[in-house]
């Protein structure tokens, strides 16, 4: 589904402010192609790669929530 969309030269870049939290142990969804379309996709983006895996069982009860929303 993004592949279409990030390869046509009509789309639009997305100006909301973005927060993206990766896992580097995600075995379901690639590091480097979700940071690449990102990228792409987003002008406002704050991209956070973190040891986890997927469901970022490890980093969501750590992270300091009040820190990133503001």
């Amino acid at each position: 589904m993004l592949p279409p969309f990030v390869s046509n030269p009509d789309r639009k870049t997305v100006s909301v402010p973005t927060i993206i939290i990766h896992g580097t142990l995600d075995a379901i969804v690639p590091l480097e192609p979700v940071r690449e379309i990102a990228q792409k996709v987003f002008t406002n983006i704050t991209y956070y790669v973190v040891d986890d895996d997927h469901r970022l069982h490890k980093t969501l009860h750590e992270m300091d929530w009040n820190a990133i929303l503001e």
